[in-house]
């Protein structure tokens, strides 16, 4: 139900403000053994992220270590989908995602896979994170 919701535009503030990001991970990622079920949740997932202003609050429930703890799982729809939203996550939240030690595994093993698309997902995620953490960035830096 919360998939389908998630495709009416305008619903992602409500359904994120409802408090259903932490369901989605633990159902994902412990609940559920079903891959269609991380499917589903994955994808309402992706469709929140739609709002970019969304996006604090995507990180404080966990969505950059459950994402790329998902991504560690063999399917291919799977990790298509988490590896495009962590890269479109690392464009503004670099030093979380270089903080997080499953993060920053699943990007670099991303960089290694066979299929073209994840290369590229894969490097762009680098280039963010290099190019929003420079050694001026005294924050990042403590």
């Amino acid at each position: 139900i919360v998939c389908n919701m998630s495709y009416i535009p305008g619903s992602e503030r409500a359904i994120v403000v409802a408090g259903i990001i932490p369901t989605l991970l633990i159902t994902s990622l412990i609940t559920s053994d079903q891959i269609i079920t991380k499917l589903i949740c994955v994808k309402a997932l992706v469709n929140l992220m739609a709002d970019k202003s969304l996006y604090n609050l995507l990180v404080k429930d966990g969505i950059i270590w459950g994402l790329s703890k998902l991504a560690q799982l063999e399917n291919a729809e799977l990790l298509g989908l988490c590896s495009k939203a962590l890269c479109n996550l690392s464009a503004e939240f670099a030093r979380e995602m270089l903080r997080s030690t499953v993060s920053t595994r699943c990007v670099l093993q991303l960089v290694k896979r066979n299929e073209v698309e994840l290369k590229k997902a894969g490097a762009k995620t680098i280039t963010n994170l290099l190019l929003r953490t420079t050694d001026a960035d005294e924050e990042f830096r403590k």
